[in-house]
């Protein structure tokens, strides 16, 4: 029982189930026109992931609990924005690096 209490406790657990919240709010925000089952299920997976990475790296560092909760939450909600942008630099990073290699 102090187990399952202190899993319900910790920061890491509360921000991915906000940031899982986060995305079946963004989800839900769609409208009729644009909603798809697939859609919905890809923004409550994103933001889980996302929120997943980011409460792994808030673990490392020095912030109040209550900090890191919140912004594993808010991450969790702009997964859907940030997964692109993040996609896009890497694509651009993997070409960069492409021409260096080539031009050696």
């Amino acid at each position: 029982m102090e187990r399952l209490r202190q899993i319900l406790t910790d920061p890491l657990f509360i921000g991915v189930l906000l940031a899982f919240y986060g995305g079946l709010v963004r989800g839900m925000k769609c409208s009729k026109e644009e909603f798809t089952l697939w859609g919905f299920l890809f923004r409550v997976a994103a933001s889980g992931f996302v929120g997943i990475v980011t409460g792994l790296v808030m673990q490392h560092t020095n912030y109040p609990p209550w900090i890191e909760t919140a912004i594993i939450g808010i991450s969790g909600y702009a997964a859907v924005d940030v997964l692109p942008a993040l996609s896009d630099a890497f694509k651009s990073a993997i070409e960069t690096f492409r021409k260096i290699k080539i031009d050696k």
